[in-house]
């Protein structure tokens, strides 16, 4: 995956190159595991995590680490289109420390994380993701910022679990919450206008799907369930 430009400009960060030493933090000092050590991004931030950690949550890595290729050998991976901020998350995840949703931002870095997880092989890691994003807007009547589905039909194939699950979120919200979100603010006006402009078949798809639930009389709490977003593993 390819490092992305941030779709809100406050959300640039500096990236250093600061050593993230997840392999001796408190939860992991009895890990006799050996230490593999990962360097991500153009920003070429380095990470050590233990072995057993990475080859239980993604596949990816344990193909490279049990094989004959030579990150077996050197336990040094490069992963230089890759983004630091979705590596974050999935490092983690691989640690069992719980993934906090408390604004936009953790959503964008969620989103691509997922996408990170679809090159790491890591479905059960997409599919808590999807249910986190999910639960952080249904659990508050959150409205699902706009510039968020922009870059997923941007970035995310169309038939994926992520980009239906963000459509449907959206949809959710914006059918059934209107009086709690200030809709006439001038960052929503932006957003909804952008997206109007340069992502028209996005909200043709969003449109319909408005229209497919209103018209139904469908219940709004069946509309949205992390289920139907599942990854399916495969061997």
């Amino acid at each position: 995956m390819a490092e992305q430009a941030n779709i809100y400009p406050m959300w640039n960060e500096f990236e250093t190159t600061i050593s993230r030493s997840f392999a001796i933090s408190p939860i992991t000092q009895s890990n006799s595991s050996p230490v593999i050590t990962l360097i991500v991004g153009e920003s070429r931030t380095t990470y050590f995590v233990n072995k057993d950690v990475l080859t239980e949550a993604g596949r990816f890595f344990e193909k490279c680490l049990n094989s004959g290729m030579k990150e077996a050998q050197t336990h040094v991976i490069e992963l230089p289109e890759d983004n630091c901020q979705a590596f974050d998350v999935f490092v983690d995840y691989a640690y069992g420390r719980k993934l906090e949703i408390v604004g936009d931002k953790d959503v964008f870095d969620c989103m691509q994380a997922w996408m990170l997880g679809d090159k790491l092989l890591a479905p059960k890691f997409q599919n808590v993701l999807v249910a986190s994003i999910i639960n952080y807007y249904q659990g508050a009547n959150r409205l699902l910022h706009p510039s968020l589905f922009a870059w997923a039909s941007e970035n995310v194939p169309l038939d994926s679990k992520l980009y239906r699950a963000t459509r449907d979120v959206l949809i959710w919200t914006w059918t059934g919450c209107w009086g709690t979100f200030d809709l006439a603010s001038h960052l929503y006006q932006e957003a909804f206008a952008d997206l109007l402009a340069d992502h028209k078949d996005a909200v043709g798809d969003l449109l319909r799907g408005t229209w497919d639930l209103l018209s139904a009389g469908t219940d709004r709490s069946d509309f949205v369930r992390p289920g139907e977003y599942r990854v399916e593993e495969t061997d």
